[in-house]
């Protein structure tokens, strides 16, 4: 019995050597230690759960010669008035019915673990009593864009079930949908390159197999606008906003296509929505300055700088047009706008 307590303890050890640090390194380790003196008489490895802001006994070391008081008892007394002083809600005393637990009113919990093994008759398949579970984890991971999750859950469940009509059509609309944005990070490698006419070409393929393709509308779009071509710049960014109401770029960049065509006013629009998604894109609002001081709205143009500066000092374009602002200058100058925005 004690070889196996050995063993079993080593094997926490080894275990958590790695995973401690990384839960220190990210501020969700409490680890609070009991000591008389010098000699420490028993430690406690919690976990803090942020979202639902509840501490977890993790690991509990104690000197088992010690009972009055349990050396355990102090240490959750301690943990649990952490917990409260830090705004967390549960505190989860671990596994374990130990009578002193019982002492803080706690409420019993039954934890119940799973093993899925597959023997060797099978050839590592899964089990066909497991398909509604795995394709309701296939139809979830689609919706999440994890394309080579999918893929993967699909090729297992076609092994197992080759009629299963549901992964056969998951799988063939996933393979599609990798080949798009396959050939949409080919475009953009391209647009990145400066091989303009490559890029037009690839975003397009991408847009005639998925019209509502976010990207390649978006892209499109960026290098419509590069190249001066307001109206079609317009068109895919507006295309892009539709899909994504909470692209504040492409708010940005559509305002530039329009203050292109000199429809400030529609402009100005795109320019506010991109601001109420992204409250401190300063970029934004030096555009909408600029545009304002198009419309001879100078005090609101004044204003939208000078948001601007108050939230990045050093932010030279926007300095650049609140000077400029004093000197008279005809309706369609546009002073500096800022660069056209692009994806990361």
């Amino acid at each position: 019995m004690e070889a196996k307590s050995r063993v079993y303890a080593q094997g926490i050890i080894a275990n958590c050597r790695y995973m401690l640090l990384e839960c220190h390194k990210a501020s969700v380790l409490f680890a609070p230690v009991l000591w008389k003196g010098d000699t420490p008489l028993g430690v406690h490895i919690a976990f803090i759960d942020k979202s639902k802001r509840s501490l977890v006994c993790f690991l509990v070391s104690r000197n088992l010669a010690i009972r009055k008081p349990p050396p355990g008892l102090v240490l959750h007394a301690y943990s649990i008035r952490w917990a409260i002083q830090n705004g967390l809600r549960t505190y989860d005393l671990g596994t374990g019915d130990f009578s002193y637990k019982y002492s803080f009113g706690s409420k019993e919990r039954l934890v119940e673990g799973v093993r899925i093994d597959s023997t060797n008759s099978r050839r590592n398949r899964l089990d066909r009593r497991s398909l509604p579970s795995v394709m309701s984890s296939v139809r979830k991971l689609r919706q999440e864009g994890k394309l080579h999750l999918a893929e993967r859950g699909c090729r297992q469940v076609l092994e197992t079930e080759p009629s299963n009509l549901e992964a056969r059509r998951l799988l063939n609309e996933v393979v599609a949908a990798r080949h798009i944005e396959e050939q949409f990070a080919s475009a953009l490698q391209r647009h990145r390159g400066k091989q303009y006419l490559d890029a037009r070409r690839i975003y397009l393929e991408v847009l005639a197999a998925n019209p509502r393709h976010y990207g390649a509308n978006y892209m499109l779009g960026v290098l419509c606008l590069q190249a001066g071509q307001y109206q079609a710049a317009d068109t895919y960014l507006a295309r892009a906003t539709e899909i994504n109401p909470k692209a504040e770029a492409a708010y940005n960049n559509r305002g530039h296509a329009l203050r292109g065509l000199k429809r400030y006013d529609e402009a100005l629009a795109c320019y506010e929505k991109a601001i109420a998604v992204k409250p401190d894109f300063v970029q934004a609002m030096n555009n909408r300055g600029v545009t304002l001081r198009a419309l001879g709205r100078i005090d609101e143009a004044l204003a939208s700088f000078d948001e601007a500066l108050t939230l990045k000092p050093d932010f030279a374009k926007a300095l650049a047009n609140r000077n400029q602002l004093r000197v008279p200058l005809p309706r369609d100058r546009l002073f500096i706008a800022d660069d056209v925005d692009t994806l990361e």
